[in-house]
């Protein structure tokens, strides 16, 4: 936390990124995330151990708005966010069992969690980066659920 954000807590003060480079700063994430939910789509439509295939896709309903709220902030911008569309599940395979497909989905959540991280020290909005600290948290849930699934395996 820095000296605005105690300084300020709820406001926000000083100069913030343009729409422009909003745009180009998110965009990028928007497509990691949509790379990330067709990964959980194949992971949840091949899953052996139907458990967890119904906790997937719960993270799955929660990957899916956490896309439409990134796309929110682009369109918010004046910009366009990629859709998915022409996406299939089986362009995104996450493994051949259960371990690989859990382990694969874990690796990708870390990737997501360090590009979300990597926009920490940029001065976002206020409403974009409490939309940025709403999909960490997410991300943070489903690593823990990832990395205790496959402790205990």
């Amino acid at each position: 936390m820095n000296i605005k954000d105690l300084l300020l807590n709820r406001g926000w003060a000083g100069k913030t990124i343009s729409r422009a480079e909003t745009i180009q700063r998110i965009n990028p994430l928007v497509r990691q995330l949509l790379d990330l939910t067709w990964t959980y789509q194949n992971a949840v439509e091949h899953m052996v151990d139907g458990e967890v295939a119904d906790a997937l896709r719960l993270h799955l309903k929660e990957l899916r708005m956490d896309v439409g709220k990134l796309c929110e902030i682009v369109f918010s911008c004046g910009g366009v966010a990629p859709t998915g569309a022409g996406m299939r599940s089986e362009s995104y395979p996450a493994g051949d069992t259960d371990d690989a497909r859990l382990a694969a989905l874990l690796a990708l959540d870390k990737a997501m969690m360090a590009a979300v991280e990597g926009e920490k020290n940029v001065e976002h909005q206020m409403r974009n980066r409490a939309v940025l600290g709403f999909v960490e948290r997410k991300t943070q849930e489903r690593m823990a659920y990832l990395t205790e699934e496959l402790r205990t395996r």
